[in-house]
């Protein structure tokens, strides 16, 4: 997990958060979804300019629920391959 392979790993998170965005864009259970990638998030002009017409590595959502925080951390808490970490560029998932 050196800086030898960070650009690819990079490419990789990136080309996985469109896909996690755009599964997530036709789920039932979310109210919303933000990712600079998708030509209709607000900030998608910005992700054409700065980040060479990507959206980057991160995906953010809402869950359809009557209460939200309750349900993100019942999500959160089902998570089995992600990790409560801080470090955009690793290895491993994050939630």
């Amino acid at each position: 997990q050196g800086v030898e392979t960070l650009s690819l790993r990079m490419e990789r998170h990136v080309e996985n958060a469109m896909k996690v965005a755009l599964h997530l864009k036709d789920h039932p259970s979310v109210a919303w979804v933000r990712y600079p990638g998708l030509p209709d998030d607000p900030q998608h002009f910005k992700a054409q300019k700065y980040l060479k017409g990507t959206g980057g590595p991160m995906v953010v959502f809402g869950i359809q629920a009557e209460d939200g925080k309750e349900a993100g951390k019942k999500l959160i808490d089902s998570f089995q391959l992600f990790s409560h970490v801080a470090n955009v560029g690793d290895a491993r998932s994050l939630a």
